[in-house]
C-alpha cells in the first residue's frame, strides 16, 4: 500500500513538472521578437537632371582679340626746360580728365623773353605815333586806343585793320608785322610748356620725374584713353562677306563674368600675313575695359530660335543626349549642333520641357530605369 502511494505521488509529481516546463517555455517563446524582414535594396541608378528651356541663339562666329585704346598718344616735349610739379604727379596708372594738365615744364625764361619782345613792340609802335598821326589821321585813333590798352604782360591783340594800302606799306617797311608775328609764334610756343590731358584717360609708361631736364623731342610717356577702345579679330573670306560695318557684337571677359556690346566699324582689305585672315575692328566703350584686355567676340548675327544651351560633354560620339521620359526611362535623342561656348553647346532637336539627364552615366542604356528629383 505505501508503495503504491509512492508511485501516485511520483506521477503527480512528474505531470506536475511537465506542466510547469510547458508553461515556461510558452512563456519565454511569448517573450522572443519575431525576426526582422530585409527589405530588397533599390538598385536603380539616380542621376541629376535638368529641365530644358528653349530659346533664340546667335550662332555667330567666336573670336577672340586684344582690346586697342581708340585714342592713344606718345607724349613728347616740345620745349626745353625743368620739369616742375603739378598738382596731379605725372606717373604711370594716373588718371586725368580732358582739360587737365597733365605736365608743366618751368617756363620763367620763355616767358620773360616774351615780355621784353612785347615791350620792344610797344616802344616801336609808340615811336612811330607822330609818324601816323601825320601821315594818316583817319586811323590815328585805332593805333592810338590799341597802343593805351597795350599791356607787355598779356598776350597781343590782334592789329587794327589796315584799309589804305599806302598805310600798310608804311607798317611793313617799319616791320611793324614782321615783329608782331614773331611774337605770336613766341605766345604759341609759350603754351607748350603747359601740357594739358586731350581726352580723358591714364598714363603708361612716364619716363620722366620733377627736376629732371627735358628737351624739346624727347617722350616723356604715353597717354591712353579709358573710354573708347577697338577689338581687333581676325576674319575669314567667307565671314568677311557675312558681316556688314554697323553689326551687334556680344563681347564678354575671357572668364565669362563681364559682358559688352560693340560695333563693328571697318574691316581691313589685305589678308594679314601671320593669321592669313582680314582684320575686322569692333568699337566698345563701357566700365572694366582697359588697353591690352583679351576679349571673346561672337561676329555674325545667325539667329537660329528652339535652340537649347547644354553642356557640351553630354553629348556622344554619335550626337545624341539622353532624357528621361515619364515612366522614368531613359531615351537617347538625335540633336543637332549649331554653336559652341565656352564648355556649353547650342543644339537642336530637344523640345520645350524635356528632363535631359545632366551628368554621364557609363552604364546609359535605352529604356535603363533611373531615379531623379527636378529642382
Amino acid at each position: 500500500m505505501k508503495n503504491v502511494l509512492i508511485r501516485r505521488i511520483s506521477l503527480i509529481a512528474g505531470m506536475g513538472i511537465l506542466v510547469i516546463s510547458f508553461m515556461v517555455k510558452n512563456f519565454l517563446a511569448g517573450q522572443k521578437e519575431d525576426p526582422k524582414k530585409v527589405e530588397a535594396k533599390d538598385e536603380t541608378p539616380f542621376v541629376s537632371v535638368a529641365t530644358i528651356e528653349l530659346d533664340s541663339v546667335n550662332t555667330g562666329t567666336i573670336k577672340t582679340g586684344r582690346l586697342i585704346a581708340t585714342d592713344k598718344i606718345e607724349v613728347l616735349a616740345e620745349v626745353t626746360g625743368r620739369l616742375r610739379t603739378t598738382a596731379r604727379p605725372f606717373r604711370d596708372g594716373m588718371q586725368f580728365k580732358k582739360g587737365q594738365v597733365l605736365l608743366g615744364i618751368d617756363d620763367t625764361d620763355a616767358r620773360l623773353n616774351v615780355v621784353a619782345k612785347r615791350s620792344a613792340f610797344l616802344s616801336m609802335l609808340t615811336k612811330l605815333q607822330a609818324d601816323l598821326a601825320t601821315d594818316y589821321p583817319e586811323d590815328f585813333e585805332k593805333w592810338e586806343d590799341y597802343i593805351e590798352d597795350f599791356k607787355p604782360e598779356s598776350s597781343l591783340s590782334e592789329l587794327p585793320k589796315v584799309q589804305n594800302q599806302q598805310e600798310k606799306n608804311f607798317l611793313y617797311a617799319r616791320n611793324v608785322y614782321d615783329q608782331y608775328y614773331a611774337i605770336k609764334t613766341l605766345e604759341s610756343q609759350l603754351s607748350k610748356y603747359t601740357v594739358y590731358a586731350p581726352f580723358t584717360g591714364v598714363v603708361s609708361n612716364a619716363n620722366v620725374t620733377p627736376g629732371s631736364l627735358v628737351r624739346a623731342g624727347q617722350k616723356m610717356g604715353d597717354f591712353v584713353s579709358t573710354n573708347t577702345y577697338e577689338l581687333k579679330v581676325g576674319v575669314s573670306l567667307d565671314e568677311s562677306n557675312e558681316l556688314e560695318i554697323g553689326d551687334m557684337v556680344y563681347l564678354k571677359s575671357s572668364n565669362g563674368d563681364r559682358t559688352w556690346q560693340g560695333e563693328l566699324v571697318r574691316i581691313g582689305e589685305e589678308i594679314d600675313n601671320q593669321t592669313l585672315n582680314f582684320n575686322a575692328y569692333v568699337k566698345v566703350e563701357g566700365e572694366d575695359l582697359h588697353e591690352g584686355m583679351f576679349l571673346e567676340a561672337r561676329i555674325g548675327n545667325g539667329a537660329v530660335a528652339g535652340a537649347a544651351k547644354i553642356q557640351a560633354s553630354l553629348i556622344s560620339d554619335l550626337n545624341t543626349v539622353y532624357v528621361v521620359s515619364k515612366d522614368s526611362t531613359l531615351k537617347s535623342v538625335k540633336v543637332e549642333v549649331i554653336g559652341e561656348e565656352s564648355g556649353d553647346a547650342y543644339v537642336l532637336g530637344l523640345s520645350e520641357g524635356d528632363v535631359l539627364m545632366e551628368q554621364e552615366l557609363i552604364s546609359a542604356r535605352d529604356g535603363m530605369k533611373v531615379r531623379y528629383q527636378i529642382k
